[in-house]
């Protein structure tokens, strides 16, 4: 038989009066006693009071175990656990010992706990070790341990085992009785103190069940049980008065009444630890899904994860949101009759979104919860010695700086992702009434690469603008080394400017932060616990002149008056320029870096002009020693619009010399030629020697240099040129020796100047040329066998 709400919130230690039992499965408590989590130096203790013989849980009341009583501990915190448990949460930092908790336990010698016909002896831990408040066992708790009350029967008192049936499934107790004359007194009527009342305070038991079709009446819970029945040594009545020997076993069976009552089963990820839902209707009466919806949603404190009514059919701790029935099959409130016993409430886990920043760049992610983890992230967080957080909005939040956050005022939080109650925090304010947009992030996570002790941050307003291609994120926050040192050299990192830019609106360009270069040097992290802030600058502008390579941006200049000439001195009042991954707004860095823009290199190459997308030219760059720049005055005329110059280069030109290796008559050069450009080199007969014929050209003379043939092709790339350019960047001369061979002979002659010959070179090359075919006649007779 599945678990009922009431199981679930017996597991959770929520009292919880008969009279409000409105859901039944006749299960007995198994609760965890959940703590709150533990963080890495924290260790958990349980103390198990109420286990009876062979295991059964007693149904005797232990009582002194109420947390009120137990005494403040330094380093200790106490809870209330399941089946009258308790257990400590210890500080290890603070070095509480066995003997320390085993003593809290004790009150003047005596036990603060005790139950009715036992005396306890000691609490024994997993290895079978016990303690009392006299064992003076100072050993540290260093990880979590768990000890059980041993419990003596004192004299005349009695053991019974009690077996419950409730429904099909089956359930195992002791009690304690007083012994009178071999015999014990058994109460099952509704006292509190009766067999009755013990059981169901156990097990959670409720003859009652809600009935989600009853109609008569305002309450639907209706008795869908008998009153349980006692039987003892295997069936036997109970007599009148309850007396029978000592020795007797108990059995008390509930039945479920199956002729008028039908139980319904409903699965949900949204339940509290996604236990099941009990609920009954009457056969006599037609139920819908709307039915069945209402009934959960009157008891949704008991049943749903966020243990509060639903809204807007979400779990009030916003973690689920709950959309039909049976995988989407039907309707969350349709009126469409069932006689169906097992449902699936359709429930999706809600989510939310937070954004990350790491050194300088930002990532959206939307998690589900439950689910946030540092890889949650795809930016790199190699690394990271530790995470930061912040609330995204509202107050004391990332949106709520406008300035420097003085020491011992930080504002952000260490976040742990290992310990789930530092990433509940997040969490809690995902649920809140306030978090509506799931694109929206919630909060702000650093990635922090010093220790805590060294960390300061700095914060970076967009201002009236934007990072990146989010709107919502409007400020990045990046970590650094704070200023620890107490000398007046300061040990603090350079503030590092976020890698992405803000964007601005319409004719408004980003030109700097505030403050944040200080003369010529960067501004540095302040102290510990420090929020630096430096919030964006701006300009407005009319139009843009975008010089472009091809295909690729070299830079935009930001122009604000009407501009009639594309002069130098005139370009120099832009009020912006955006060059080499900076935006410059000062008139001394635009004069610099315009210069740079319109003279740009590339080897082998000299700028001539800029022209428009037609091909016009529209500003040409005179030969000039200061590289001047005139305007085509028949081409443009001013500027009315956003316009885009293509740069326009011209192929720096070179000489091939001809060197005869040989002397002699024929050595030639050749002028008029440039660079990438494919030309013929010269052919037979172009140099003479009466000993010798001309075979090809050389890079180098003698062996060792790349050779061309007589005729052939030669190119000189812009690389190259440059590698060869004199120190004014041209004056390049390409030399190509002449290759001789001697006449009469196989044998070239030697290239350098003067006579001689190759032959040793030539016959060691003879030589490997004669290994490599061994080497493949040698393989193909290998490849026969």
């Amino acid at each position: 038989m599945a678990l009922s709400v009431l199981v679930a919130l017996m597991m959770l230690a929520v009292p919880l009066a008969s009279s409000s039992n409105l859901f039944v499965d006749g299960g007995q408590t198994n609760s965890n006693g959940d703590a709150p989590n533990l963080g890495a130096a924290s260790y958990r203790v349980d103390f198990i009071l109420n286990e009876g013989s062979e295991g059964r849980i007693s149904l005797d009341e232990v009582t002194g175990n109420g947390i009120a009583n137990l005494p403040v501990l330094n380093g200790v915190t106490w809870f209330e656990g399941e089946n009258g448990n308790i257990f400590a949460v210890v500080d290890s930092s603070k070095n509480v010992t066995i003997q320390i908790l085993i003593d809290a336990l004790y009150d003047s010698g005596s036990s603060r706990i005790t139950k009715a016909g036992y005396a306890l002896t000691a609490y024994m831990n997993e290895n079978g070790n016990s303690y009392d408040n006299l064992s003076q066992a100072a050993i540290p708790i260093l990880s979590d341990m768990t000890f059980t009350a041993q419990w003596a029967l004192q004299e005349n008192y009695v053991e019974v085992p009690v077996t419950v049936n409730f429904g099909d499934e089956t359930f195992e107790y002791v009690k304690t009785y007083e012994v009178t004359d071999g015999n014990i007194t058994v109460d099952f009527s509704n006292g509190n103190d009766s067999l009755q009342k013990d059981i169901e305070a156990a097990g959670g038991f409720d003859v009652n069940g809600y009935v989600l079709n009853a109609n008569d009446g305002s309450s639907k819970s209706r008795p869908v049980y008998s009153n349980g029945v006692v039987t003892y040594d295997n069936g036997r009545t109970l007599p009148s008065g309850g007396v029978i020997p000592s020795a007797s076993t108990l059995t008390v069976t509930y039945t479920f009444n199956e002729n008028e009552y039908t139980e319904i089963i409903i699965h949900s990820d949204a339940f509290i630890d996604g236990e099941d839902v009990i609920l009954y209707v009457d056969d006599d009466i037609p139920y819908t899904y709307d039915d069945i919806f209402v009934a959960l949603n009157v008891n949704a404190t008991s049943i749903f994860s966020g243990e509060a009514a639903l809204v807007n059919n979400e779990t009030s701790d916003g973690k689920y949101l709950i959309t039909g029935w049976n995988n989407g099959a039907v309707n969350l409130k349709s009126e469409y009759q069932t006689t169906a016993t097992e449902f699936t409430l359709d429930a999706s886990l809600n989510g939310y979104s937070v954004v990350f920043m790491i050194n300088g760049q930002y990532e959206v992610v939307f998690v589900n919860f439950g689910e946030l983890t540092a890889n949650a992230t795809t930016l790199n967080i190699s690394g990271v010695n530790h995470w930061a957080w912040i609330p995204f909005s509202g107050e004391d939040s990332l949106a709520s700086i406008t300035g420097d956050v003085v020491a011992n005022d930080n504002l952000f939080n260490i976040l742990n992702f290992d310990a789930p109650s530092s990433v509940a925090a997040i969490e809690t304010l995902a649920a809140a009434d306030s978090y509506t947009d799931p694109d929206a992030p919630v909060a702000a996570i650093v990635a922090c690469f010093e220790s805590p002790a060294n960390t300061a941050y700095a914060v970076f307003d967009a201002v009236t603008g934007y990072f990146g291609d989010n709107e919502l994120i409007k400020k990045i926050v990046v970590s650094g080394k704070a200023d620890t040192s107490t000398t007046s050299e300061s040990n603090a990192a350079s503030v590092v400017m976020p890698s992405v830019n803000p964007v601005f609106g319409a004719n408004t360009v980003f030109t700097g932060y505030t403050n944040y270069i200080v003369g010529n040097e960067v501004a540095k992290y302040d102290g510990l616990n420090t929020t630096k802030y430096f919030s964006a600058s701006s300009k407005s502008y009319n139009y843009t002149i975008t010089f472009q390579d091809g295909e690729n941006v070299v830079g935009i200049l930001y122009m604000d008056a009407v501009t009639t000439s594309l002069t130098i001195d005139s370009l120099y009042g832009a009020k912006a320029l955006q060059y080499n991954g900076n935006v410059y707004s000062s008139k001394e860095d635009i004069k610099n870096y315009l210069n740079q823009l319109l003279n740009p290199n590339r080897d082998g190459y000299k700028i001539s002009q800029w022209n428009n997308a037609d091909g016009d030219e529209m500003i040409l760059i005179s030969a000039a020693a200061d590289s001047s720049i005139t305007t085509s005055t028949t081409n443009f005329t001013s500027l009315t619009s956003d316009i885009i110059l293509y740069s326009q280069f011209n192929a720096k030109p070179y000489t091939i010399e001809y060197v005869n290796t040989l002397g002699g008559v024929g050595a030639t050069q050749t002028d008029g030629v440039v660079v990438d450009k494919e030309i013929t080199l010269l052919g037979e007969n172009s140099l003479l020697n009466e000993n010798y014929t001309l075979i090809g050209w050389s890079t180098v003379p003698g062996a060792g240099g790349n050779e061309y043939k007589l005729g052939g092709t030669f190119v000189l790339s812009g690389a190259d040129y440059e590698k060869l350019a004199d120190s004014a960047g041209d004056n390049v001369v390409v030399k190509l020796y002449s290759v001789w061979q001697a006449n009469g002979s196989n044998v070239p002659g030697d290239n350098n100047e003067g006579s001689g010959d190759n032959t040793a070179l030539y016959l060691i090359a003879g030589m490997l040329a004669v290994i490599a075919i061994l080497a493949i006649v040698g393989i193909l007779l290998m490849r026969k066998k």
